[in-house]
């Protein structure tokens, strides 16, 4: 578990959440999964030829990865 999500807490609250983080392994395997695929979509989104016909071409792109980091971060917190 991330420190960061631990921040601020008071050491009881700290235990309960290590408690459950730890029972929701299956879950966050799935949802990390999920996350996975979505990005795996926007890469290939970002790399579709169609998207380059686009005037704001640079927009869509800036997105996109902002939206990987987004999902990165978030994989990162369900992670162990």
């Amino acid at each position: 578990m991330k420190p960061s999500i631990l921040a601020g807490m008071s050491p009881d609250m700290k235990d309960a959440l290590k408690k459950e983080f730890g029972e929701t392994s299956q879950l966050r395997k799935r949802l990390v999964v999920m996350l996975e695929e979505r990005a795996l979509q926007n890469y290939k989104d970002l790399m579709s030829t169609n998207s380059f016909d686009n005037a704001n071409w640079a927009y869509k792109q800036a997105q996109g990865v902002g939206y990987s980091r987004g999902i990165s971060e978030i994989i990162a917190l369900l992670s162990e």
